[in-house]
Parts: structure tokens; C-alpha cells; sequence
């Protein structure tokens, strides 16, 4: 690298920026070599009802995270951290409460979904 752009200190730089364009080519190489022999009928088909199973549970979900929220009088910003904290994981609930400005929520969603993640992986084993 150091040869074919000098020998400067930026050079590393140059060269990482230099092989951004490579790095999707690689990941579509990946999938296309995954997913050569996949049958699209079946996975269409599939899809079709994963993605309605899905629509479906997010559906009850909002309903009643919004209407039991409601009738406790919660605030909407500690509703959402709650439910992210149990469907995202403590990554994205952390980083989409200080992305609002919900400080005061960072660690308590995180540390509910930590704690939602360990004690679920025991049960889901134990079932």
C-alpha cells in the first residue's frame, strides 16, 4: 500500500477509503453464493407468511403497549423504551433512547433488556 500511494503518513487512510467500494461487492458475492440453489417458490411463499405472522404480532403489540400504557398514564417515552427493551435487545435501546434525547432512559432500558435477554435464554432452554 505504502508503495503505490508514497510513503506518507496518510497513506493507511487512502487506502481504507480506497477499498470502501469493495467491501458490498463482497457481502452480494457472499449471498449470491448462499442462497444459489435456494427454491423461490418456497421461500416466496414462506416469506409471505412470516411476514404476516409478523404484521399480526406487531399489531397486538402496539395496541396494547398504547391502550394498557393509557390507562396507566405512562409517558410515551418510557412506553417505547420498555418495548424496545423487549424486542430490540440493550444495543438498540440504548442507542435509540440517547438518539432522543431520553438520557435518563439509557441505562434502565439497557439493563431491562439485559436482564430480559439472560432470564429468557434460561427459560427458552428449559422449555
Amino acid at each position: 500500500v505504502s508503495l503505490l500511494l508514497g510513503s506518507t503518513k496518510l497513506a493507511p487512510v487512502r487506502a481504507a477509503k480506497s477499498m470502501q467500494p469493495v467491501a458490498p461487492w463482497c457481502l452480494f458475492m457472499f449471498l449470491a453464493t448462499v442462497t444459489v440453489g435456494a427454491n423461490l417458490s418456497n421461500l416466496t411463499e414462506f416469506s409471505l407468511r412470516v411476514a404476516m405472522f409478523v404484521s399480526v404480532v406487531y399489531a397486538v403489540h402496539v395496541v396494547l403497549l398504547l391502550s394498557i400504557g393509557w390507562l396507566l398514564r405512562y409517558p410515551l417515552d418510557t412506553l417505547v423504551v420498555g418495548s424496545l427493551a423487549g424486542i430490540g435487545g440493550p444495543s438498540t435501546t440504548a442507542a435509540i433512547a440517547a438518539s432522543q434525547g431520553w438520557k435518563r432512559l439509557v441505562l434502565p432500558g439497557s439493563m431491562c433488556a439485559t436482564f430480559g435477554l439472560s432470564i429468557g435464554t434460561y427459560i427458552g432452554l428449559a422449555v
